[in-house]
């Protein structure tokens, strides 16, 4: 890996009382947006059902795990919902970006490489139309967040927009507050010690080719970051890394890496599927060999009760004979044949 200048952490002001400067971004790495109507109807509907399976998993592998190595406090997401919003801009991560917190809120989450006065309107539309569909759900008003995390090369954004009659206020996350290589470092180690990484760690996994400006060095770290994720040991957090690393690479990842890492993906998700069928098989098995057992155990135990059931039938048997009763008698008395008194008294 070439060698990383340190960044410094930049304090994330998610309650700033006054913008802050804006930085102009760069505009090879932003993808146009266009002006025009919007369409209307299912077929301009970006559908749950519809997003890409990496997307799909990733954005379900996000439940129950923090945003706070990004820099977003209180952050944590307790449920991936559908967005359904129509018109989406072309430029949206490609993720179900449409979550709640674990304080009951809703957050939208996108991430830009560049920083630009025009995306806050889309940030609007994006709220206003998740606004809508929650109040149509009968859900009034609630807390809605919007959360942007910026790639490296953005230092500082302007996070309120104020024009009157709405004012507009968003979370930025900056990725140029990780220190790649050491943050790198730290992974890999844990990873080739132990196979496994903690969820914080899965989250700065998943953006560091993000954290350098070089595409080429992006290219470079993320071939690495994949390659790291396919050495764990746990399938649903392997998924998730991959998963992860596809999606918010979406811009920089070549599409023979691509289609490498979403035929991995498949695989890993088969393979899982196989697994959980092979275990359902074999604890089908072992629940029918336990029952059999059972049977056979309670069988045991009814010929032994039977057995010493007869045992002291016979014992009496003998007694009444002992006692001046006759084969006749004793027949009729414990209901047997005459024959089996014959036979016992020998």
């Amino acid at each position: 890996m070439k060698k990383t200048r340190q960044k410094k952490n930049v304090p994330v002001n998610a309650s700033a009382k006054q913008a802050e400067p804006e930085e102009p971004g760069d505009p090879a790495e932003l993808v146009p947006v266009s002006d025009g109507p919007e369409e209307s109807g299912s077929s301009s509907d970006i559908s749950y059902q519809n997003k890409d399976i990496a997307s799909k998993i990733f954005a379900e592998g996000l439940r129950e795990k923090s945003l706070r190595v990004y820099g977003i406090p209180s952050s944590r997401i307790t449920k991936v919902l559908p967005t359904n919003l129509p018109a989406i801009e072309v430029n949206e991560l490609r993720m179900d970006n449409l979550f709640q917190m674990e304080d009951g809120s809703y957050a939208l989450i996108d991430y830009e490489s560049g920083s630009r006065s025009k995306d806050k309107i889309k940030y609007i539309n994006y709220i206003a139309r998740t606004l809508k569909r929650l109040y149509d759900a009968g859900i009034r008003f609630p807390k809605i967040r919007m959360i942007v995390i910026y790639t490296s090369n953005v230092k500082r954004v302007k996070t309120v927009l104020d024009i009157g009659s709405l004012r507009l206020q968003i979370e930025p996350g900056y990725l140029s507050g990780i220190h790649t290589e050491e943050a790198f470092q730290k992974i890999s180690k844990r990873a080739e010690a132990e196979r496994n990484l903690e969820d914080d760690e899965l989250m700065e996994l998943i953006i560091l080719p993000l954290t350098v400006e070089n595409k080429e060095e992006q290219r470079i770290l993320l071939r690495k970051c994949v390659s790291l994720a396919q050495r764990l040991e746990e399938r649903e957090k392997q998924l998730f890394a991959l998963s992860g690393l596809v999606t918010f690479a979406d811009k920089i990842i070549d599409e023979e890496l691509s289609q490498n890492v979403k035929g991995w993906i498949q695989m890993t998700k088969v393979g899982m599927i196989f697994e959980r069928e092979k275990q359902e098989a074999i604890k089908q098995a072992v629940e029918e060999e336990r029952e059999k057992q059972k049977q056979i155990q309670e069988q045991m135990q009814e010929q032994m009760q039977k057995e010493t059931k007869q045992s002291k039938r016979d014992i009496w048997i003998l007694r009444s004979l002992l006692n001046g009763c006759t084969v006749a008698e004793a027949a009729k008395a414990f209901g047997v044949t005459e024959q089996e008194v014959i036979e016992l008294k020998g």
